[in-house]
């Protein structure tokens, strides 16, 4: 996969992140949890059977407390649309006091 598109927060934990945009993935794509795969430092799934699309996100706290959310897809139009659904989900991630 090598698109990638990086979100960044001002402040939030990684398991509050993971679980907000795992929830918009599951209410805006039909997905439930038993779709994602964990992995080292977030998780993965098969986004789109059709075109074999893999996507991952990867979450990677900073010492000043922000957030840096990596997201990844096989095609690049997939990783603008999940791109987007997390520039969308960062405010709820930013208003949980970590």
């Amino acid at each position: 996969m090598e698109n990638v598109l990086v979100v960044w927060t001002k402040r939030g934990s990684v398991e509050e992140a993971e679980k907000i945009i795992k929830l918009e993935i599951g209410r805006q794509y039909g997905f439930s949890e038993s779709e994602f795969d964990k992995t080292d430092n977030g998780f993965s799934f098969l986004f789109d059977d059709e075109t074999n699309c893999e996507a991952s996100f990867s979450f990677t706290p900073c010492i000043d407390r922000s957030l840096k959310i990596s997201v990844c897809a096989t095609w690049a139009w997939d990783a603008i649309d999940l791109y987007h659904l997390t520039q969308r989900c960062s405010d709820k991630i930013e208003g949980i006091i970590s």
